[in-house]
């Protein structure tokens, strides 16, 4: 099943910048479960940009990756922040619905 069958998470995807992967999955669609996957990395990412990912890849180079890079280009850390918590919190709900829609 894919997301082309959920109004709601694409509704949900309309809050994200165009740029970012997940954004992306939701408008091709793909599965629920790599809506998932990839909301879950991006999440992670946004949570801790020193981490690294289980690959072994860096969380910013992970991020340019999946269309952060008006993000990682902002200057202003206090509009980072505000930006950072806004999509953490889409993000949040669209892989809790994704997730809840892959075990259905």
């Amino acid at each position: 099943m894919n997301s082309s069958t959920n109004p709601i998470l694409i509704e949900m995807s309309k809050q994200l910048p165009g740029s970012i992967q997940t954004f992306k999955d939701i408008q091709e669609p793909k599965s629920y479960t790599e809506i998932f996957a990839q909301a879950r990395k991006e999440i992670l990412c946004l949570r801790d940009m020193k981490r690294h990912m289980d690959d072994g890849q860096s969380a910013r180079a992970f991020m340019q990756q999946s269309g952060y890079q008006f993000l990682l280009d902002n200057t202003e850390e206090e509009d980072e922040q505000e930006e950072r918590l806004r999509l953490l919190g889409t993000l949040q709900l669209i892989a809790e619905l994704a997730q809840e829609l892959a075990e259905e």
